[in-house]
């Protein structure tokens, strides 16, 4: 050393890259990360709703003892069955 401070050395203008460069590509990463994260989440929600109808809709045909074996009367069922498949 000479007495001089060890900086990082600035780049010369030509080798700056542009905020712009960056900046867009970066925000439209962002916006497509946005994008397939609300795609997953809206996939998921119909996959329940799906699962939700199916469950209700098999319900509909339990009989007495199968409504028994897993706890409920026929009033609960029914209660459940006529939810809309959006409703938990």
């Amino acid at each position: 050393m000479n007495g001089t401070l060890d900086r990082p050395r600035l780049k010369a203008p030509q080798e700056r890259s542009s905020p712009r460069a960056d900046g867009p590509r970066s925000l439209r990463s962002r916006a497509w990360d946005g994008c397939r994260a609300l795609s997953a989440r809206l996939v998921a929600l119909l996959r329940l709703w799906s699962a939700r109808a199916r469950d209700r809709d098999l319900m509909r045909h339990f009989t007495e003892r199968d409504l028994r074996d897993i706890g409920l009367t026929r009033a609960q069922a029914r209660w459940e069955i006529d939810k809309p498949f959006w409703r938990a």
